[in-house]
């Protein structure tokens, strides 16, 4: 019974805790890479989602006082962004940083920058498909630059060495 005793009171080996600790660093790298990516999807619709938000006030503005806007999506040093503007300044331009945008497409076509015009009877000119792609590239944001402005959100699936 002294020997069950004593194994009772034993502290862990060193075996045991080394084992322990490259688990716990091995679930915390884990981690670490799926917290980037999340918040990589978070900076990229974030921006687009205030962007939204920012060109359906415009939009507004435009209407309610009889002003054309324009809104310029830019890429300048490595980074998207966007300005929108009207005719008349009572309002400051709005500026947008777009966060984690890799690529920008109109109507399926890739584009380096594009413009487009907020009228004062609602209609945006052109008007199709805009689309924002991530950096990530699994994720695409579309908006339907027709009034309403409708924003349609699409997951993409990873592509695995093994897919054709």
């Amino acid at each position: 019974m002294s020997q069950k005793n004593k194994r009772k009171k034993q502290a862990f080996t060193l075996l045991e805790l080394m084992v322990c600790l490259a688990l716990i660093a091995l679930l915390g790298g884990l981690l670490v890479i799926q917290g980037q990516g999340l918040i990589a999807h978070h900076r990229f619709s974030n921006a687009l989602h205030t962007l939204l938000a920012d060109l359906h006030r415009a939009q507004i503005v435009a209407m309610t006082q009889g002003r054309d806007g324009v809104c310029k999506l830019v890429k300048e040093k490595g980074h998207w962004g966007a300005q929108i503007v009207f005719e008349v300044q009572t309002t400051p331009p709005m500026n947008h940083e777009l966060l984690e945008l890799n690529k920008l497409a109109f109507q399926g076509s890739p584009v380096e920058s594009f413009q487009f015009s907020l009228l004062s009877s609602g209609r945006i000119i052109p008007s199709g498909k805009l689309t924002f792609f991530s950096s990530q590239g699994e994720e695409a944001i579309e908006i339907d630059l027709s009034y309403p402005m409708h924003l349609k959100v699409q997951q993409r699936q990873k592509k695995f060495f093994f897919d054709n």
